[in-house]
């Protein structure tokens, strides 16, 4: 049997969970299912609801699920376990919650928020986005399935997640960046209105993955962390001006990915209203400041992978170059200076300018070793990349997701 321990933590009670020890019987109608037929992007999110009311008292509630690539699970808005465990796609292994205690007489939801990487990392193998459950809920004489198929779950793809957010390394997924404007809030409880949301889609390719499998594995205890003093208390008062962009790089993993340089040039105008070195945050490359290679920075204490450089600037406008190689599906670059240094990044010396940066286009290794290895860097000025299709221009508010 499964094991579990209802645990009291506060206001809010979690279900410390242990791996079952039998194999579920999977009906075959229970589908993968997605808020589309396909499943396929970077970084996306679906949420899914299914809703049922109970008019006795729950006799058992057992819930399988898988999900690729992760999943959280909500029972009447409460958070219950987040899984499934890391698994090779063609040997998948399904959680099962023993949910009763979280039940009630009367409405109830299911909530389930999966997120499809998109990306390889050294953490899983992403196929395609999907979420199959199965299981039931028994009550005073009565019954609940609750199968994933076509139209037994209400799901919406979420507006709260940046697909181009980071990677956070070359081995983990992306950044799980939150917009809370995106008017997502409470969509794991009983009393959100989800009749906008569509019913949900079964996936065409029901065979991505091999045959589910229970898990092997104990769930990790819930619970509260005792933390005897902060590390690091960062603060809430903006201190700096962001500048940033982003250049997508969705050849990098894929199966090509050597026919393709990882090069990426960048430059733009930077004005400063007076004669003045900055500490500037930077993230990735080599930087140049009217032709002068900028010195190596210093490691950021309090802010991971992020490095301090110092920018000597004239007043007026200043050249500024710059060359990184991308290693991830989607580069960023950021810059942080302090607020009163007064600086603006414009391509064409105007501050009104609707564009900040421009970038080199990413190209086949051919193309970079025939055009553009052979220039000497920093690039002029004037230098236009005719040959390679010209600069990418970066409009001002097209902004990478912040993380610095």
């Amino acid at each position: 049997m499964t094991r579990r321990t209802f645990v009291e933590t506060g206001a809010a009670a979690v279900l410390a969970s242990a791996a079952p020890a039998y194999a579920a019987d999977r009906p075959s109608d229970a589908r993968f299912v997605w808020y589309d037929a396909d499943g396929e992007g970077r970084n996306t999110f679906a949420l899914f609801r299914k809703s049922f009311n109970l008019s006795g008292p729950v006799e058992s509630a057992s819930l399988h699920l898988f999900a690729d690539t992760s999943y959280q699970l909500f029972v009447n808005g409460q958070f219950v376990e987040f899984g499934p465990v890391r698994c090779d796609p063609r040997f998948p292994l399904f959680d099962t919650h023993e949910i009763g205690p979280l039940l009630r007489l009367g409405r109830n939801v299911i909530a389930v928020e999966v997120n499809f990487w998109g990306l390889k990392t050294f953490k899983a193998m992403p196929v395609s986005g999907g979420m199959i459950a199965w299981g039931a809920v028994k009550y005073g004489g009565g019954a609940v399935d609750l199968a994933s198929r076509a139209g037994s779950w209400r799901t919406a793809k979420s507006q709260s997640r940046a697909r181009y957010a980071p990677a956070l390394s070359f081995a983990l997924p992306a950044a799980d960046l939150f917009e809370q404007t995106a008017g997502e809030d409470g969509w794991q409880k009983v009393d959100f209105d989800d009749s906008s949301w569509s019913p949900a889609v079964e996936i065409r390719k029901q065979d991505s993955w091999g045959e589910l499998q229970p898990r092997s594995i104990p769930f990790l205890e819930a619970g509260i962390p005792i933390v005897s003093k902060p590390a690091i208390v960062m603060p809430l008062r903006r201190t700096e001006d962001w500048h940033s962009f982003s250049v997508p790089v969705p050849h990098h993993f894929a199966d090509d990915a050597n026919q393709f340089s990882n090069f990426v040039a960048f430059s733009s105008w930077l004005y400063s209203p007076r004669e003045q070195t900055i500490a500037a945050g930077v993230f990735h490359g080599r930087h140049w400041i009217n032709g002068i290679a900028v010195a190596k920075g210093t490691d950021s204490i309090d802010r991971p992978m992020r490095v301090t450089e110092r920018w000597k600037l004239n007043r007026g406008w200043n050249y500024f170059f710059g060359s990184v190689d991308a290693y991830f599906d989607v580069l960023d670059e950021y810059f942080a200076f302090p607020l009163d240094s007064g600086l603006v990044f414009s391509t064409d010396r105007n501050p009104a300018s609707p564009y900040c940066f421009r970038h080199s286009p990413v190209l086949k290794a051919e193309d970079y070793a025939r055009f553009l290895k052979p220039k000497p860097l920093p690039y002029s000025a004037d230098e236009r990349l005719e040959e390679v299709g010209g600069w990418t221009y970066v409009k001002r508010g097209r902004r990478a997701c912040p993380t610095i």
